[in-house]
C-alpha cells in the first residue's frame, strides 16, 4: 500500500511548479473543488495526478500551436486520431473563447489507414516500412502490417523458407536482414498491390471529404516522433502539406524543419529534454476512448471510418480523464482570454514543460507508475502485443537491455532478444519494489543510466540530422 502522505507530497510538487510558473493556479484549484463537490467519481489518485501534470503540458503546447498557426497563417487544423484527441479539445476551446480564424478539424486517421493505400506505389517502400522495430517484433506481426491474414503470411514465409519462425522475437539487426528477402518475394509483392489498391479509393474519397484536398493552407496536428504519417498523407493527396507536433526524433525529408514544427523538441535540438521524456507514456495517456482507425468503407453518400476495435483499451481512464480536462476548460475561461497569443513566451513555456515531464516521465513515484504504468499499450500498427505502458521486467532483463549489452545483441555478437519497455523508467520502479526501502539506490542507478542511454542515442541522431 503506497501511502496518502506521498500521493500529497507529489501534488504539491507539480502544484509549486505551476504557480510559480504559468497563470492556471486558479483554473486548477476551482477544478479540483468541483470535481471534490460534484464530480467524486473523479477524484481517484491517477485522475488527479492526471490534472495536475499532464493537462497543464497540454494547455502549453495549444498556446505554442495556435501562435504557430497564426504566424505561418495557416486557416485549418486537422487533428490527427487518437493522439490528437485532447489537443483538439483545447484548440477548439481556445480558438471559440479568443475568436481566432482557425478552423479545427478531428479526423480518424493512422499510419495503418494512410500508408496502406499507398504501398501498390512502391512496394520497395512498402516492405522498409512495415519492416520496423519495436516491442517484441516478430515475422507474423510483419507481414500483417502489409494487410495478409494468417494464411497469407503462411504462404509468404513457406516461399521464404522461414515457417517454422513465424512467431521468433526478432532484434533489429535480423528485422533488417528480414527486409532484404522480403522484397524478393513476388507472392509479398502480389498481396500487397491487391491489398493495397483496394484501400485505395475509400481512403482518397475520405480524405477528399474531409477536405484535404481544398485549396486553402492547412496543417496537421498529432503527437509527433518522425513524421511518417504526414509522408503518407501527403503521398495520397498529391501536395506537400505543414505538420505541429509535440515533437520530433527524426525529420522524415531532407533540410524541410519548416514542414515538420514541434513545441518540446526538434530533430535537431533539444537532448536534455528528449532523454527524460517518453513518447510512449505521453501517447498512451493523451490519447481518445476509440480503437484505432484500420481504413474507411463507403456508408450511403459518405465514407466512415473502420475502426480494429470499438474501444481504445484504456477507454475508462480516458473518458475520466477527458471529464477532468473539460472541467478545467470550463474554469479556465478567463485565463485564456487574458492570454493573448502575443504574450506567449516560448522559452518560459518549454522550462515549464520539461519540469512537469522530468518528475512525470523520468523520476516518477511508486504511485505514479502504479497509477498510468498499467495503461495498456502498443507500438506496433496494428496494435498487437498489448502489454502495460510500463512493462513488468525484472532488473535483469533491465540490465540487458542497456546500452552496451543492446549494441552487443544488435551487431549479432550476444545471441537472444531485448525485452523492452515502451516506459522503461516505469518499469525500473516497478522492478525495484520488492527491494528494502523500495529499492532507492538500485533504482536511482537505473534511472541515471537510462538517461545516459537516451543521451548517447538522442545525441547520435541530432547529429545526424543536423549533417543532412
Amino acid at each position: 500500500m503506497i501511502p496518502k502522505s506521498d500521493f500529497k507530497a507529489r501534488v504539491f510538487d507539480y502544484i509549486d511548479i505551476i504557480e510559480s510558473m504559468t497563470d492556471y493556479g486558479p483554473a486548477l484549484m476551482a477544478t479540483v473543488n468541483e470535481i471534490l463537490k460534484s464530480h467524486k467519481h473523479l477524484h481517484d489518485r491517477t485522475t488527479m495526478l492526471y490534472l495536475h501534470s499532464i493537462v497543464p503540458i497540454l494547455m502549453e503546447f495549444n498556446r505554442w500551436l495556435i501562435n504557430k498557426s497564426m504566424k505561418d497563417k495557416v486557416k485549418r487544423l486537422y487533428f490527427l486520431s487518437r493522439d490528437g484527441f485532447q489537443p483538439y479539445l483545447i484548440a477548439k476551446k481556445y480558438v471559440e473563447i479568443t475568436g481566432i480564424d482557425i478552423d479545427c478539424r478531428y479526423v480518424y486517421l493512422s499510419r495503418q489507414s494512410m500508408k496502406m493505400p499507398g504501398y501498390h506505389m512502391d512496394f520497395k517502400g512498402a516492405v522498409d516500412s512495415i519492416c520496423t522495430g519495436g516491442i517484441d517484433v516478430n515475422l507474423k506481426m510483419i507481414l500483417k502490417r502489409a494487410g495478409l491474414d494468417y494464411a497469407q503470411c503462411l504462404e509468404v514465409l513457406k516461399e521464404l523458407g522461414l515457417e517454422n519462425q513465424a512467431d521468433k522475437v526478432l532484434n533489429y539487426r535480423q528485422i533488417a536482414d528480414l527486409r532484404e528477402k522480403l522484397k524478393k518475394s513476388t507472392l509479398l509483392r502480389q498481396l500487397i498491390n491487391k491489398n493495397s489498391k483496394e484501400a485505395y479509393e475509400n481512403a482518397i474519397g475520405y480524405l477528399k471529404q474531409e477536405g484535404f484536398m481544398d485549396d486553402i493552407d492547412y496543417a496537421v496536428v498529432d503527437s509527433g516522433w518522425i513524421g511518417t504519417l504526414q509522408i503518407a498523407i501527403e503521398k495520397l493527396v498529391g501536395k506537400r502539406i505543414k505538420g505541429y507536433y509535440f515533437g520530433m526524433y527524426e525529420l522524415p525529408t531532407k533540410n524541410e524543419k519548416d514542414r515538420f514544427d514541434a513545441y518540446f523538441f526538434k530533430a535537431t535540438e533539444g537532448l536534455g529534454r528528449k532523454a527524460i521524456f517518453s513518447n510512449s507514456l505521453f501517447e498512451t495517456i493523451c490519447s481518445a476512448p476509440n480503437g484505432m482507425t484500420i481504413g474507411y468503407e463507403k456508408a450511403g453518400e459518405k465514407y466512415v471510418c473502420k475502426l480494429k476495435d470499438k474501444d481504445n483499451p484504456n477507454a475508462q481512464k480516458i473518458e475520466r480523464n477527458i471529464e477532468c480536462l473539460n472541467i478545467m476548460l470550463s474554469n479556465a475561461n478567463e485565463i485564456i482570454k487574458a492570454k493573448q497569443v502575443a504574450d506567449f513566451n516560448y522559452r518560459k513555456s518549454l522550462k515549464f514543460s520539461k519540469k512537469i515531464c522530468l518528475l512525470l516521465m523520468a523520476k516518477p513515484t511508486r504511485m505514479e507508475v502504479k497509477g498510468f504504468g498499467n495503461y495498456v499499450f502498443s507500438d506496433d500498427v496494428l496494435e498487437a502485443n498489448k502489454q502495460y505502458v510500463a512493462a513488468d521486467l525484472s532488473l535483469s532483463e533491465i540490465k540487458k537491455g542497456q546500452l552496451f549489452n543492446k549494441m552487443l545483441t544488435v551487431l549479432g555478437i550476444k545471441k537472444g532478444a531485448i525485452h523492452e519497455s515502451a516506459w522503461i523508467e516505469g518499469s525500473i520502479v516497478k522492478a525495484c519494489e520488492g527491494l528494502p526501502a523500495g529499492g532507492k539506490r538500485v533504482r536511482l542507478k537505473y534511472l541515471r543510466a537510462i538517461r545516459r542511454y537516451k543521451h548517447i542515442v538522442f545525441l547520435r541522431k541530432q547529429i545526424k540530422a543536423g549533417v543532412r
